[in-house]
């Protein structure tokens, strides 16, 4: 005999017709007249018990193995038909798996929903007319739809819909059911009647009683909400007073607050087990929290606990994907990223008390990790629905409105489109200094965004005050070892290099290195800036040895991402190949550089002239001293329109266009460039 009585399989937009109809099956009891009748002795009393999957399977590969132990167990199987149900994947499969266990005649389906459709294919799931196995269907024919109970008011109605489902889980006529049960309803209503006058009497004695109880339920319930509230807003203070640190009173990553962080998540493990829901919001926060730290490492490996575990609301689940989406965008692993942000978005807008601050910030991160992959078209969407969603909220989120004016000016510096990120950035700026002071760590990266911004136009000056800002700010809020001071260090040592102070953006980059790969791997796609600095540091002190292996690091990193540094990164390791006699390597980089400039900066002519240096540079090393020349007279100009003389790239044209006409014996070129090379030389160096 079998466990179940029913299955009940529906989708989890029907959650509330569903729950009503299990409600009715298990508690309905067969009227004893209709029991009694010849031939009607096995005839169940009760419906019962009636098996309801309340697990969240969306994020699934398979049906659950006790979900499928379920099916196995039931005598019948109650389909809920409806849009939602016609698209579920899962109802589809329990119906499929129902049919393969030779149950087919005991599918009973129910028609739900609040507005009938154009008609009855909109709501029963394909799986339903599918071809038995072994059955070959003629032609395009479907099977036909079956027979099924509509519980729509505007069709049989809940009372109705419930008898004649019944009738057909018991096997009588829908009018012996019906009758019978208006009997004992009449029956009912009799007996109500007769137990009325009695009632009112003592009616009047409860009435004083039901008010003192109300009362005291109400204050039962404000002082549950309170404490609610509360719960709330601790978890939001101790959330926030790591990632908006007192530069008086913290300093980042400290022992303090690793003791504190590291004693939460053992209590988190030992407790709450029973309360799958409780334990993942609080690992989720957590996990957050240790990111906000920079403790990368620690914040995966917690966040991912808090993703498997099982029977979790979905609403926190999705905060769970989001503040894993975050991570995996921190890191650098902008696939996984987004897959997370989207399982995320697809949870909540299941949910009708999906709350618009949580929908905002997965949005807008996803958008940042769009834009990070270059799918522009795709990230400007996003950020735009989660500002919106962010103004929507009661009172506005100004810190994630802030955040999608940033993620806005992202999208537009690395689209191309300077002016407009500018724009989004000042405007952010100016929000996150009106709500959170000068020296929060939002305040420092939008700083260095508006650095970024100014380097990429050329005002070195200018980005590496807006760099420095952002550094004394990190150190002074973060501490000396949280990994976005990687970012501030690398951006500062790349002004340094182009001014030729080769020994200071060297040490810059070591620190950033080393803070860098303690959180991230050396494949992150910020590793391909550190690395290929690095290594021209090196190159401008004089460490050709050292260098290499840092161009190849890069490379590597670069190449995972489809970095926008390919090319200048292959143009570089070639020049150290012609430096060093290896001219077979050198040239396919130079003709794989090439193309990859031509697709990544296709408004930099300065980079292909660049490209003809350095390959007029290898000519050169290799003997052919005309070809040199004709690379030079076609390159320099334009290098030399774009760099100042006392430059990094300036200074080193000179020096090439004054070696190939040394070799070339052109003495009044060597002369005017033997000048212009000792002029700019006087400047910063080493």
């Amino acid at each position: 005999m079998n466990q179940y009585f029913a299955f009940l399989s529906y989708s989890h937009v029907d959650s509330e017709s569903a729950r009503w109809l299990h409600k009715a099956l298990e508690t309905y009891r067969l009227p004893r007249a209709l029991r009694a009748l010849p031939g009607a002795e096995s005839l169940p009393e009760r419906m019962a018990p009636v098996f309801l999957d309340r697990a969240d399977l969306s994020t699934s590969t398979e049906l659950a193995a006790e979900v499928q132990r379920a099916l196995d167990q039931s005598s019948n199987l109650i389909v809920l038909c409806s849009p939602a149900a016609v698209k579920s994947r899962w109802v589809n499969e329990e119906i499929r798996r129902f049919r393969e266990l030779g149950r087919e005649g005991r599918i009973f389906c129910v028609v739900v929903g609040d507005v009938d459709t154009d008609g009855p294919g909109d709501f029963f799931p394909p799986a339903l007319s599918e071809a038995r196995p072994g059955e070959r269907p003629a032609g395009n024919e479907r099977r036909p739809e079956p027979l099924a109970a509509d519980l729509r008011p505007s069709a049989d109605g809940r009372r109705d819909g419930f008898l004649k489902l019944a009738a057909g889980l018991i096997g009588v006529r829908f009018d012996q059911l019906r009758q019978r049960e208006q009997a004992r309803r009449h029956r009912r209503l009799m007996v109500i009647t007769a137990t009325s006058v009695a009632a009112s009497v003592v009616l009047m004695g409860l009435t004083l009683f039901a008010l003192i109880a109300r009362r005291e339920a109400e204050v039962q319930r404000s002082i549950a909400e309170q404490r609610s509230l509360t719960a709330e807003r601790t978890t939001a203070f101790l959330k926030s007073i790591f990632e908006v640190s007192d530069p008086s009173e913290a300093r980042g990553n400290s022992i303090t607050a690793r003791e504190v962080l590291d004693r939460g998540a053992r209590q988190i493990d030992e407790g709450l087990k029973r309360e799958p829901s409780v334990r993942a919001a609080l690992t989720t926060t957590l996990g957050t929290v240790y990111a906000s730290l920079g403790l990368y490492r620690q914040a995966d490996e917690i966040l991912a606990k808090a993703s498997r575990l099982a029977g979790v609301e979905p609403a926190v689940a999705a905060k769970t994907a989001i503040a894993l989406g975050e991570l995996r965008t921190l890191q650098g692993a902008y696939p996984e990223a987004n897959q997370q942000f989207g399982k995320a978005d697809e949870a909540m807008s299941t949910l009708d008390s999906a709350v618009d601050i949580d929908r905002a910030r997965g949005l807008i991160a996803w958008g940042e990790s769009l834009a990070s992959t270059d799918d522009f078209a795709a990230a400007r969407e996003k950020i735009a629905a989660g500002i919106d969603a962010a103004r929507r909220s009661r009172p506005p989120a100004i810190e994630l409105i802030s955040r999608g004016l940033e993620a806005q000016g992202l999208t537009a510096r690395l689209a191309g489109d300077l002016p407009a990120a500018e724009a989004h950035y000042r405007e952010a700026l100016t929000m996150r200094i009106a709500e959170s002071g000068q020296t929060h760590p939002k305040v420092a990266e939008t700083l260095n965004s508006l650095g970024a911004v100014e380097y990429l136009r050329g005002n070195r000056t200018q980005a590496a005050e807006y760099f420095q800002q952002a550094l004394r700010i990190d150190r002074q809020v973060l501490g000396p070892s949280h990994p976005d001071l990687a970012g501030d260090l690398n951006n500062l040592a790349r002004v340094y290099l182009e001014q030729r102070k080769f020994s200071e953006a060297r040490t810059q980059l070591l620190t950033a290195r080393d803070l860098m790969l303690a959180e991230k791997d050396a494949t992150h796609d910020d590793m391909a800036f550190v690395f290929s600095n690095l290594a021209l540091a090196d190159v401008g002190l004089g460490n050709d040895a050292e260098a290499a292996p840092l161009f190849a690091a890069a490379w590597i990193a670069a190449e995972k991402h489809r970095h926008r540094l390919r090319g200048p990164i292959l143009i570089d390791m070639a020049d150290l190949d012609c430096r060093q006699g290896r001219h077979s390597e050198a040239e396919p980089r130079l003709m794989t550089a090439a193309r990859l400039l031509a697709e990544d900066y296709p408004d930099e002519p300065w980079r292909l002239a660049w490209l003809g240096l350095v390959h007029a540079t290898c000519r050169l090393s290799a003997g052919d001293v005309p070809a040199a020349k004709t690379d030079l007279a076609k390159n320099l100009a334009v290098i030399l329109h774009r760099w100042p003389d006392d430059t990094l790239y300036g200074l080193s044209a000179l020096r090439r266009a004054l070696a190939i006409h040394e070799a070339a014996a052109d003495r009044a070129d060597i002369s005017t460039y033997t000048r212009r090379v000792a002029a700019a030389s006087a400047g910063n160096s080493r």
